[in-house]
């Protein structure tokens, strides 16, 4: 991987990662070295070959980075609002720029309730004006960690409210119904303003089965239902994006899993219902990190936790299903402040991403070629805001180019 493993023999990185196993859960003892060391060997190997010029990249993997479309996942709350940038501006940035004609829109409680429920009308009037396939994500779990967004006069009390710290929020509990009331406020507002055929889809609850974040919450497959229900209307087709991490915690079953099940059965019981999965993949996994520049990754990790038919065998249900596959949030930004050899949003480090994600979850499509694979940017906002300061920002990483010429199909 990075740092110290660049430097290491394979016998060495074998070596290591076993001992580094041995330490963090005791797997080998139970399933074996090799069980252990295949994955964490092909992620090395990975890195070995994202250690290339874009040239040599794009002229490798030309044949599946063509079915890639660069979308963006962008959250104004983080950045943009506190820095007062003009939506317009700002979307023709992200669309010039990088090429991006799809954008998930996060939304949270706590700005609404504080703002008004109109407080993004401007980003999404922007974001339409621009032809931008739009798809709003709010709830109780609107993306960016902390992954909860509660209004201060909620988040005090959640105890009270039914939500104690690592709990599953229901329908029927007192916060399920406030969840409610204020997804049904925000869709009709939506319906009056723009029209809810005019978005490209919904993401109601991101993550909804994970107990991430600062309360580590999750949502119910009762309560998703539920907001699909606010969505559903037997004449209108309404996609619904679903996003998973795909790794789960131990003794719970594959994110992956849970979200396509809940896919399915949205899908029978709302036929205009339309599911899109979505897979977050990141780096590294939490419950993986040795060190800074020692870990383990997403797809090993999932290997490792759930073994190696468990994305395979994802794949050929949704295929089977007709239900299309995107990557929801792509690493592109940090939120550790550590040295390290590769920086995510690095070129190197995004071409280790793609590889990986090409490897897992990108199929050459059949003839005629379907919609692309897309893949959305996580969190635009620091990036954007650097840009309206000096749009000479883009060239200061060539990671923007090579972002830049695979949404042109340039290769």
């Amino acid at each position: 991987m990075n740092g110290t493993l660049f430097l290491l023999n394979r016998r060495d990185f074998l070596r290591l990662v076993l001992y580094g196993s041995l330490g963090m859960s005791g797997l080998s003892g139970i399933l074996g070295a090799d069980y252990i060391s295949r994955p964490l060997w092909e992620q090395y190997v990975t890195w070995q070959a994202a250690n290339c010029d874009a040239d040599t990249f794009v002229k490798q993997h030309a044949p599946k980075l063509a079915l890639l479309h660069f979308g963006a996942t962008l959250c104004p709350d983080y950045q943009l609002m506190a820095a007062e940038a003009d939506p317009d501006r700002t979307i023709k940035l992200l669309q010039d720029y990088f090429g991006c004609a799809h954008v998930r829109l996060g939304m949270r409680w706590n700005t609404h309730a504080a703002l008004g429920i109109g407080a993004y009308d401007r980003w999404i009037e922007a974001l339409l004006n621009h032809g931008i396939k739009t798809v709003p994500a709010y709830g109780l779990k609107a993306p960016f960690p902390p992954e909860t967004h509660f209004p201060p006069a909620i988040e005090k009390d959640l105890a009270a409210l039914g939500a104690p710290r690592g709990s599953t929020i229901h329908a029927t509990s007192p916060l399920g119904k406030l969840a409610l009331d204020y997804s049904q406020t925000l869709l009709d507002h939506l319906e009056r303003e723009f029209g809810l055929d005019s978005f490209y889809g919904f993401n109601p609850e991101n993550e909804f089965d994970a107990h991430y974040g600062t309360h580590a919450l999750a949502v119910g497959a009762d309560l998703l239902r539920a907001q699909v229900q606010l969505l559903y209307h037997p004449h209108h087709r309404r996609r619904l994006l679903l996003n998973s991490a795909l790794i789960s915690p131990p003794l719970q079953p594959a994110s992956l899993s849970t979200v396509i099940n809940n896919a399915l059965a949205l899908r029978q019981e709302f036929p205009t219902i339309a599911p899109i999965v979505g897979a977050d993949i990141y780096e590294e996994t939490g419950a993986g990190r040795i060190t800074a520049n020692i870990y383990i990754d997403t797809f090993a990790g999932v290997r490792l936790r759930h073994g190696d038919q468990l994305i395979p065998n994802a794949k050929k249900r949704l295929a089977a299903a007709g239900i299309p596959l995107e990557v929801t949030e792509f690493q592109i930004s940090d939120w550790f402040h550590e040295p390290r050899r590769y920086q995510p949003g690095s070129r190197i480090h995004t071409q280790y991403l793609l590889l990986r994600m090409m490897d897992y979850l990108v199929d050459k499509p059949p003839a005629p070629a379907q919609e692309p694979f897309v893949v959305r940017l996580w969190e635009m906002s620091m990036i954007l805001r650097k840009m309206l300061e000096d749009e000479r920002f883009f060239y200061s990483n060539d990671t923007y180019p090579l972002i830049q010429r695979l949404n042109q199909h340039s290769l």
